[in-house]
């Protein structure tokens, strides 16, 4: 997946954590590699790493 994708979360999802957030948004990808995106600074919040 070698896309840029941007999203904007809602007041339900406001405070939670990016890991369980990116589980749910990206269902069927296996959370070692959501988990290696996230180490990796692929996953940028409010445009910071």
């Amino acid at each position: 997946m070698n896309e840029v994708r941007y999203t904007e979360i809602t007041t339900e999802e406001e405070g939670q954590r990016v890991d369980n957030y990116l589980f749910r948004l990206l269902k069927g990808v296996p959370k070692s590699h959501i988990y290696r995106l996230i180490r990796g600074g692929e996953v940028r919040v409010n445009k910071k790493e």
